[in-house]
């Protein structure tokens, strides 16, 4: 009879998850085996074939979560673990087949996590990817900032806030409000300068860092403009992420504007959000990102980042502003100490990266 045991080997990141929860069961493979016979090479398809059962492992977590699964015959033989998978939770469960534990007398499996989302509620995992960045000459309402459209390849996946930084979490970090329109502490923060976004995230790292809740090689930071459009068009290449929307209709059901917001902010989180999951990208407040307000390279490149220029670039739209100004590829920009009662930020937890190019371009 084979006996099963299942280990946890966790970093301090991990007191603050649910507990990453497995299942396992013993499957007869035939049937798959027959299923895929023609798509297998012979001697992976003689193991399906094999009428006993085998360990099957199913596992249910946080999404975006990231665990080496390791496995054992031999608990006291410390140098017997082997890697059996890496596994990465989405939204549905991660099953894992584990063919060596066929005819085995016992079986001990252990998890390492390789990448925890230290909060669940507030991050988003945007993972790497190519896209287009601008916006193409016929499309409806683009200004000429948005070209040349270049290539952009993002190598490093990152966290990006699900919402813009409320004043509540902006006061935890700095001590003070500064918004114009304080009506409840979940409302976005707003008259923001840049510097103080750069702050409010160093300072973030910090705490994060000395509780234990930082994931190694990463921190706060603002988005780099890349980032921010690809996160925002999550996949899409249209005007908008619900699609090219010509008279604004559905615009409203995503984002706070001119027109159902014109006295100021709201409450982030009441609106629909992007096919990533992400709220409040097209409106309520601008954003900050990393890098300046410069004309793109064109062509194609990687991990891109705005060079040296005489402003600051904020994206998405803002409660005072058009929709037609909340498009994926809009671009505003602001002088690096200037605050309004529109401008606010979202943080990314990512790799330090940019902010080795923000020092090379400081005086």
């Amino acid at each position: 009879m084979l006996s099963l045991l299942f280990g946890f080997w966790m970093n301090p990141i991990c007191k603050a998850q649910e507990a990453l929860k497995i299942q396992i069961d013993f499957f007869d493979l035939r049937p798959l085996g027959q299923t895929l016979k023609y798509f297998v090479t012979p001697g992976f398809h003689a193991l399906l074939e094999d009428p006993s059962p085998v360990p099957v492992l199913t596992l249910h977590g946080h999404p975006d979560n990231r665990y080496r699964i390791d496995v054992t015959s031999q608990l006291q033989a410390p140098q017997s673990w082997k890697e059996l998978g890496e596994v990465e939770i989405g939204s549905d469960p991660f099953i894992l087949i584990d063919l060596q534990g066929r005819n085995q007398t016992s079986r001990i499996y252990r998890t390492t996590p390789i990448l925890i989302n230290p909060q669940p509620d507030q991050l988003v995992w945007i993972p790497p990817g190519t896209f287009d960045m601008g916006s193409p000459f016929d499309e409806q309402d683009r200004d000429t900032d948005e070209n040349p459209m270049t290539r952009v390849t993002l190598t490093h996946g990152y966290w990006m806030g699900k919402y813009e930084v409320t004043q509540k979490a902006f006061m935890e970090v700095m001590g003070y409000n500064p918004s114009r329109f304080a009506y409840t502490l979940n409302h976005p923060v707003a008259n923001v300068t840049w510097e103080m976004a750069m702050e409010f995230c160093q300072k973030l790292t910090t705490m994060e860092s000395a509780s234990g809740m930082l994931p190694e090689g990463f921190v706060y930071r603002l988005p780099t403009e890349a980032e921010w459009e690809y996160a925002c068009r999550a996949g899409t290449k249209t005007r908008y992420p619900h699609g090219d929307d010509p008279d604004f209709r559905l615009f409203e059901e995503f984002a706070w504007h001119s027109g159902n917001s014109p006295t100021g902010t709201h409450q982030v989180g009441i609106l629909r959000p992007n096919p990533w999951g992400l709220y409040g990208m097209l409106g309520g407040v601008y954003e900050w990102c990393l890098g300046w307000h410069a004309r793109y390279p064109g062509g194609e490149v990687t991990d891109y980042i705005s060079p040296v220029d005489e402003d600051r670039v904020m994206r998405g739209g803002a409660w005072s502003d058009h929709p037609r100004n909340g498009r994926s590829a809009e671009r505003h920009w602001y002088g690096i100490s200037k605050s309004y009662g529109n401008a606010g930020f979202r943080v990314v937890l990512g790799h330090p990266y940019p902010l080795a190019a923000e020092l090379n371009w400081m005086p």
